[in-house]
């Protein structure tokens, strides 16, 4: 899906309850949405993943930003990531939501230079 000059591509969307390894471990607070998505930015400038840019939004319309907190137990982020024109760009987003706010959950996704935005549905 591309929204202005930034393409998204969904690779999978899983949820666990708690990430990391044996010194790294996060556990969520009511249960994490782990996203895997890849980003290539079609302008001709550099431009920063901030967590405004890619929101998840569950079924009743609740918005919740990437976690900050459990950033670190991740293997690839891409939250503050520099996104070079045309070179794809693939990371993780983890988000910690109430469980009961899986279903229907989807991504509002921005293009990194304007205000556009759609949505990618999650399918978990």
């Amino acid at each position: 899906m591309t929204v202005e000059g930034t393409r998204y591509r969904l690779i999978s969307a899983k949820t666990a309850s708690s990430v990391g390894g044996e010194f790294t471990t996060q556990r969520a607070s009511g249960i994490f949405v782990i996203v895997k998505i890849e980003l290539t930015n079609e302008k001709s400038d550099t431009h920063t993943i901030n967590s405004d840019a890619i929101k998840l939004i569950t079924a009743n319309d609740k918005s919740y930003s990437p976690s900050t907190d459990a950033v670190i137990s991740l293997k690839d982020p891409i939250i503050f990531q520099e996104i070079q024109p045309d070179v794809p760009k693939t990371g993780t987003l983890l988000y910690d939501i109430p469980p009961s706010q899986t279903s229907q959950a989807k991504l509002r996704v921005e293009d990194l230079f304007s205000n556009a935005h759609a949505f990618i549905r999650l399918g978990i």
